[in-house]
């Protein structure tokens, strides 16, 4: 048996150590703030999607696999959800493994995060190569975007597509250098699995190693088979529903998607005028240098300015997949059938991958304000420059009201004066219903005991289900303005927006709407609550 030094001991402590804390680094923050945000718009949806499956598995095992019972637990109405299983047994994992949180829902945001944070060290692993400093600043760099961190607390599609996305992006480095194509294609269809055109952001990458490996093109044509063949059988695994006619399935799905825009036409609000289903081409690229903290954005372009000045870096095939990785949901989201709504959420796969492009800049611009004494007058204005400008876009930018929970998803930078500017501009306030968190129900049971609250903008009834169920409301939601003693406007896209829509609607029935609360920001209100009067004003 090999005797370790104590060099090589103290070696595997330094590394134990890095990786806890750059673990801890990354889930601790998110799961002490999971309960500040509120329950969002897809999550119910999820998890009654979660526990027919539970209800599935309990039921006899003679009749487990029937036709019948199969499609009874697990098909969903397309209008509610189009996506495939993945993210049903990720619920499931969470209910059975975070034991000691009652909360369901955020049982499923405590697993979320973990995968998150462990994607995220496997992924500085195989880039930063294990340095402490390296993972503490990307991480930092990261989590400090506020769109990006508030994403994190949510148990939706997107942050495990990135989680995944990370992990496959490592494995598939090391399935074209060597043999393990089993994990890539075990990740190829759980990313399938969670949502279909996750696929689109991964092609590119897999495109990126078919032409380097272009040589050897027997080996990558068989490596690229077997990826898809394992993929495709756990893709088929995790989904029951596809058993008994998979090619009908497939149709079904290629339908709803193409014609999405007809039977879910998302109102996208954005400059000041409204889209149905999607905005212009360059909606990504817009909502993300207005979402993204100054200093962030002037880090990122540092990064890509020596990524694509500098030789070493330009022709590292490391980085070239990082720069494919970054740009593939910015082009997918600009595609004509791409839907372009609720902010940059479709575009949480780039964060990590701009992160490193950002770490990047700041290790050159670091190198440069540090080294290269003595150095001349002019070198060390350019340091002082920097410097400074460095720090007064970090000081500026840590007295925005929105960087901070449950506001994040309100976050706009500089560019647009902030979220009153954004406001001003024609952008939307919030879009995912977060706001709507436990101190948020606890008010309105205050205010509204027992009568009819009137929702212009609702939450899905699985919604409501659930709330009433737990016993976290205790007032009556109702579809129309007419019968209502309360109404609550939340401010997707602008609290005033509903306002123009009902206020005419209770003058016709001599009605008039009273503020008695509300929640606002930077000036701009994101969430409102009237009583309904007799009498007009």
């Amino acid at each position: 048996m090999p005797v370790l030094k104590p060099s090589h001991i103290h070696t595997l402590w330094s590394k134990a150590a890095t990786f806890v804390v750059l673990l801890a680094l990354t889930f601790i923050p998110v799961a002490l703030t999971l309960p500040d945000y509120g329950v969002t718009f897809d999550e119910p949806i999820y998890m009654e999607a979660a526990w027919n499956v539970q209800k599935w598995l309990s039921i006899e095992p003679s009749i487990l696999f029937d036709r019948e019972g199969i499609d009874c637990y697990w098909k969903t109405d397309p209008l509610r959800n189009v996506h495939p299983s993945g993210l049903k047994w990720l619920y499931l994992c969470a209910q059975k493994s975070i034991f000691w949180e009652k909360n369901p829902y955020i049982q499923n945001r405590v697993l979320n995060v973990f995968i998150l944070a462990v994607s995220l060290l496997v992924f500085l692993l195989w880039w930063g190569e294990g340095s402490f400093w390296r993972g503490t600043l990307f991480i930092l760099l990261l989590l400090t975007i506020p769109r990006f961190f508030a994403h994190t607390h949510f148990a939706a599609t997107d942050i495990p597509i990135t989680s995944f996305l990370l992990l496959f992006i490592v494995c598939i480095e090391k399935t074209f250098s060597g043999k393990r194509f089993w994990l890539t294609g075990i990740l190829f269809g759980i990313l399938a699995s969670i949502k279909i055109t996750s696929l689109l952001v991964v092609l590119p990458a897999l495109l990126a190693f078919v032409v380097w490996y272009r040589h050897e093109w027997k080996t990558v044509l068989s490596r690229i088979i077997l990826i898809c063949l394992v993929g495709m059988l756990v893709f088929y695994a995790l989904n029951p529903d596809w058993w008994f006619s998979p090619l009908s399935r497939c149709r079904e799905f290629l339908a709803q998607t193409l014609t999405r825009r007809t039977w879910t036409p998302f109102t996208t609000y954005f400059g000041g005028h409204f889209y149905t289903f999607r905005g212009p081409f360059y909606y990504p690229f817009t909502m993300f240098l207005i979402t993204t903290p100054l200093l962030h954005i002037f880090l990122l372009f540092s990064g890509l300015g020596f990524f694509l000045f500098e030789r070493p870096c330009r022709t590292n095939r490391k980085m070239i997949l990082l720069i494919i990785c970054l740009l593939t949901p910015f082009i997918v989201l600009a595609l004509p059938a791409s839907p372009t709504n609720d902010g940059v959420r479709y575009l949480l796969p780039a964060f990590p991958f701009a992160a490193c492009f950002m770490m990047l800049g700041l290790e050159k611009i670091w190198n440069f304000v540090r080294k290269g004494y003595p150095a001349s007058p002019l070198r060390m204005a350019a340091r002082l420059i920097i410097a400074a400008g460095a720090l007064i876009l970090f000081a500026g930018d840590i007295y925005n009201p929105a960087r901070y929970p449950p506001f994040e998803l309100s976050y706009y930078n500089k560019i647009v004066g902030n979220l009153s500017g954004a406001h001003r501009r024609g952008y939307e306030t919030t879009y995912w219903l977060e706001i709507l968190n436990d101190p948020v129900l606890v008010r309105l049971n205050e205010v509204c005991a027992g009568s009819l609250v009137y929702f212009p903008l609702s939450p899905t009834d699985l919604f409501f289900k659930h709330m009433l169920d737990k016993k976290k409301i205790n007032f009556v939601q109702t579809h129309t303005p007419e019968k209502a003693e309360f109404m609550l406007i939340i401010g997707r896209p602008f609290v005033r927006f509903w306002e123009a829509k009902t206020w005419p609607i209770y003058r016709q029935m001599g009605k008039t709407p009273k503020a008695v609360w509300g929640i606002s920001l930077d000036s701009v209100p994101l969430l409102r609550l009237y009583q309904i009067q007799r009498g007009k004003k």
